[in-house]
């Protein structure tokens, strides 16, 4: 597996998160890490763990989709982020042994692979210069999750939304002429999740966007028409 080319990304957006550690791995690198891993085919709605276990894998996800959530006060989940092919997650709790404090859940035919600590520290050892990559992730992490509290308690759904789809488009987005493509998709209830809006909101929201040319959604992905606008709310 190769790394991502940086060149894939527009030079004036936001700095390069590189989340897709498996992507960014050499081919030695990853044949290392799948020998000691333990491969799991996960369904729709599967855990991959919940809130309250105890923790003692580290997790890369190879293909599909995991959310990452936690369960509010009042009950209600809340999405912290998504996981998508090369992501890890459950690495902090694991690296600290302690309890699970959220869970990971797959939305789609998902493909994980799980790697106890142990053999995940000892791998980290023969392999520093992945270390020094999961500290830029988890480093990228705390960024995204301090904006996002931030823009969650502070600013309107249209400017929540708005900064959603620009940082998607900063991580996910494909760059066409005229155009960004998010190359990931994400259903209204799930964007809603992670605004902390209605699925209703969203949609409105979204159709307001399409009207004022900002966006246009084809084969239920989203083209960004108007970067500018967008950044402009």
């Amino acid at each position: 597996m190769g790394a991502k080319n940086r060149q894939d990304y527009s030079p004036g957006d936001l700095s390069f998160i590189p989340w897709n550690v498996l992507g960014q791995l050499s081919p030695e690198q990853f044949n290392a890490l799948d020998q000691i891993a333990v491969t799991r085919q996960l369904g729709k709605n599967d855990f991959v763990f919940r809130p309250g276990e105890n923790a003692g894998n580290v997790n890369f996800l190879k293909s599909g989709k995991v959310k990452v959530f936690h369960y509010a006060t009042s009950g209600k989940e809340a999405i912290l982020w998504f996981c998508f092919g090369g992501d890890i997650f459950g690495l902090a709790e694991a690296v600290q042994c302690g309890v699970r404090e959220v869970g990971a859940q797959a939305c789609e035919a998902s493909v994980v692979i799980s790697i106890p600590q142990d053999s995940f520290n000892a791998y980290l050892f023969e392999h520093p210069q992945v270390m020094f990559l999961l500290l830029q992730v988890m480093t990228s992490r705390l960024r995204c999750l301090s904006e996002t509290l931030a823009n969650v308690s502070g600013e309107q759904v249209q400017t929540r939304l708005a900064r959603l789809l620009y940082w998607l488009c900063t991580r996910y987005g494909k760059y066409e002429t005229d155009k960004v493509v998010i190359g990931v998709y994400l259903t209204h209830q799930e964007i809603a999740d992670m605004i902390g809006a209605t699925r209703q909101t969203v949609t409105s929201l979204m159709s307001n966007f399409k009207q004022q040319g900002i966006l246009e959604i084809h084969d239920r992905f989203i083209h960004i028409i108007d970067k500018n606008r967008l950044c402009a709310m």
